[in-house]
């Protein structure tokens, strides 16, 4: 323990790591902040520059640029359902309707469907591990076998989520 600690009953630790207060100071600089601030930041000056250039597409080539624009569609898709898959581990589907600018219920229809996926998921790794295993691969059929496990606990946890939202 840091000197200058001392244990307290109510929290178990508490006081100054040093005479300047270097504790507080750490827990209180922001840099976090500032890099998530930074980052969201320059998604949305690229997402501004993208919406530029495809306008500037679609007026010089209307058909040309229609597959990029599906491309970007299908890709924007999927990091929209891995977001709101990620979302719902540890936030409310008002919380994540509110995010996306629809009702409650709409997100949770549209979204409701990430849960198979998880259990599609965690099938192909369950398979993938007990072939690993019928192949003496130990190490590959650890890999799958944990990342099922990690993909159950998230389901446990989506799964509780919407049970105490109801």
């Amino acid at each position: 323990m840091p000197k200058g600690y001392r244990m307290s009953q109510s929290s178990g630790v508490s006081g100054d790591w040093s005479a300047t207060g270097r504790r507080q100071g750490a827990l209180t600089n922001g840099a976090a902040s500032r890099y998530i601030d930074g980052m969201m930041s320059d998604l949305d000056t690229t997402r501004k520059q993208l919406s530029r250039q495809l306008a500037e597409g679609i007026a010089t080539d209307p058909i040309g640029v229609l597959p990029v624009i599906t491309a970007l569609q299908t890709e924007t898709d999927g990091h929209l359902r891995e977001a709101v898959r990620q979302a719902a581990l540890s936030s409310s589907w008002s919380e994540i309707a509110t995010a996306l600018g629809v009702s409650k219920q709409a997100a949770h229809q549209r979204f409701k469907g990430y849960a198979e996926g998880v259990a599609n998921e965690m099938k192909t790794h369950h398979r993938a591990a007990k072939q690993a295993r019928r192949d003496g691969d130990t190490a590959q059929a650890a890999q799958s076998t944990a990342r099922r496990d990690e993909l159950a606990t998230q389901l446990r946890t989506a799964v509780r989520a919407l049970k105490d939202q109801m």
